[in-house]
């Protein structure tokens, strides 16, 4: 049985050489395709140039037919003008009367043309009726320009838009009349008459050459822009026409495939007899040969790599086999037996490389790991026994807190109760007491309750450190309120905010003094109303704003013994007393107290 370690080494072995045979047969093959790619397109560019050439030297063979042509076209409008003075002598002519003034002159066809644009007598049945206007562009401006004009133009050779056939068109249009004369020759007549037993597919086949089925690149045809064929004259295929129609002009070049065909149309511009003609070269690469070297060269490259990848990986293996999977296989077993107690030296199989380092640093290690293991264990007794007399200290002082705690309930439930105490001494003592005296000492009562209220609350919950402070206020102003015998609007307290205990203090006394000053001094017959607001700022301390809707106007504070103690309680807390008028003409009181460690 294979052990897992042979196992991998060997199958990422054969994974790498086969990458990387994979990798070079496909940068073989890439830089086949590149080459076979560039050799195509090379051909292309040398189809293209042959495609000039020929279009020169049918230019130069058919220059002077043309010339010729247009000579005979030239006395033929003129006798045609003489001849047909008016529309309805032309008409009269009709077809076959046309026909033979035709081959008369010298043309092949005849036409009249109304200022319409319609045709109304020809020599050519198909075209009688044709509106040319609706051939729209070069053609109608043509026309509407030589209307009465005495003018004659030759826009040259051209494929017939309803037969294919490439013709020389050439018009007159005789001054002062109301139609244009046309003549037209078909370019295989003029031909007949150039060179005698000679027709045009013959010359154009010898002139053009071509090929349907020479090597990998093949010229199959010439085109006008109306995709018509100027090899074999006849109209081009839907598909070509339509191509050249979607392109919107003329295109220096179409490219498309069909099968394993790519077709090319490339433009060919050249001057030709007295003007400019546009022509398109129809090519045709075969991709069946690119295809073929694609599959070819893949079919070698596959072969070739799995042959060179298993033989590498034989080669491979046998030199691995003894000098590396063998030796770690044995530093395994070596390493197992080691682990139940065997001897270290099992460990050093005495070579002097890689493999054997990692033996005797295995064995090294071992021997370091048995010793710390030894202080390992001496260090863990230590520690259970510190962890014992840890324990035995934590109790004596939990049990220590736990009387600090009970003494310090104790303490401030005896805190508590005595200010409660003082507070109904005073409240007794007012009872007896003249009028101003058991005023001063209602409101000493108020203070004491309200220390008294902070110390329940913190010994209640020593644990949180902070005092809740709304509902102690709420009581606070609502006893102030009632000592003084106010009935007046409701009273507003916002006190969202936890104090610590001696900033709770300071605020319940500040508190009581302000709600006195305002019941008592602000609003004596109880009227208005009066807002306390106790917020915390974000880091710490708080600021506290009493505000009435007394009948202070601005002016210097007189400041009695309430706001003596508000301004003393908040200098104590290291913070600042500001009185004024409110904003609802009314006394504004602001206390800031700072954090206490600012």
């Amino acid at each position: 049985m294979r052990s897992p370690i042979r196992r991998v080494l060997y199958s990422r072995l054969l994974a790498a050489i086969f990458a990387s045979g994979l990798l070079t047969g496909l940068g073989c093959v890439t830089a086949g395709v590149l080459l076979f790619r560039g050799y195509m397109d090379r051909a292309l560019a040398a189809s293209e140039a042959e495609a000039l050439k020929r279009v020169e030297v049918f230019n130069l063979v058919i220059g002077k037919v043309v010339r010729d042509q247009e000579s005979r076209g030239t006395s033929a409008l003129k006798a045609l003008d003489a001849r047909f003075a008016d529309r309805a002598s032309a008409r009269a002519a009709g077809l076959e009367g046309l026909r033979a003034v035709a081959a008369e002159l010298g043309v092949d066809e005849v036409y009249f043309i109304g200022d319409d644009g319609r045709v109304f007598a020809t020599s050519f049945e198909p075209d009688q009726g044709l509106d040319l206007f609706s051939f729209g562009g070069p053609t109608e401006l043509l026309l509407k320009a030589l209307y009465g004009s005495g003018r004659l133009e030759s826009p040259g050779i051209t494929g017939s838009t309803q037969t294919g056939n490439i013709n020389d068109y050439q018009y007159f249009g005789p001054a002062g009349k109301d139609f244009v004369i046309e003549v037209s020759s078909r370019l295989s007549s003029m031909i007949g008459r150039a060179y005698p037993g000679h027709d045009y597919g013959s010359l154009a086949a010898a002139l053009f050459g071509a090929d349907r089925a020479s090597g990998p690149v093949s010229i199959l045809d010439y085109l006008d822009r109306a995709g018509n064929s100027w090899i074999h004259e006849r109209a081009s295929s839907p598909e070509t026409a339509e191509r050249l129609a979607a392109s919107a002009g003329t295109p220096d070049s179409l490219e498309w495939t069909e099968g394993r065909h790519r077709l090319f149309l490339k433009r060919i511009n050249l001057p030709s007899f007295h003007q400019a003609m546009t022509l398109y070269v129809l090519l045709r690469a075969d991709e069946s040969y690119y295809y073929g070297f694609i599959v070819i060269s893949l079919v070698v490259a596959l072969v070739v790599l799995g042959g060179s990848s298993f033989a590498a990986f034989l080669a491979a293996r046998k030199s691995l086999g003894p000098k590396v999977t063998s030796r770690l296989e044995s530093l395994s077993a070596a390493m197992g037996r080691v682990g139940k107690g065997g001897d270290l030296g099992l460990l050093d199989d005495r070579f002097d490389d890689e493999i054997s380092d990692i033996g005797r640093s295995a064995a090294e290690m071992v021997s370091t790991i048995l010793a710390d293991r030894e202080e390992l264990r001496a260090l863990a007794r230590r520690l259970e026994e510190e962890i014992v007399e840890r324990e035995r200290k934590g109790a004596a002082l939990e049990n220590a807190l736990d009387a600090n705690r009970e003494l310090l309930r104790e303490v401030d439930h005896r805190v508590k109760n005595n200010l409660q105490f003082m507070a109904s001494l005073a409240r007794l003592e007012a009872g007896r007491a003249a009028p101003e005296t058991a005023r001063v000492l209602a409101k000493m009562e108020l203070r004491f309750l309200g220390m008294a209220q902070v110390q329940d609350l913190i010994g209640a919950e020593p644990q949180l450190g902070r005092i809740e402070m709304a509902g102690i206020l709420e009581d606070l102003v609502d006893r102030v309120a009632q000592q003084a015998g106010w009935r007046g609007a409701a009273v507003r307290i916002s006190a969202e905010a936890r104090l610590r205990a001696d900033d709770a203090t300071a605020a319940a006394l500040a508190a009581c003094e302000l709600a006195d000053n305002a019941f008592r001094h602000a609003m004596p017959k109880g009227r208005g109303g009066f807002e306390l607001r106790l917020v915390v700022p974000s880091e710490g301390g708080f600021v506290m704003e009493a505000e009435d809707e007394g009948s202070y106007r601005g002016g210097p504070v007189e400041e009695g013994l309430g706001l003596t103690i508000v301004r003393a309680l908040a200098a104590q807390r290291g913070g600042r007393a500001e009185f004024g008028p409110s904003g609802r003409g009314g006394f504004l009181a602001k206390v800031v107290v700072p954090p206490a460690s600012a």
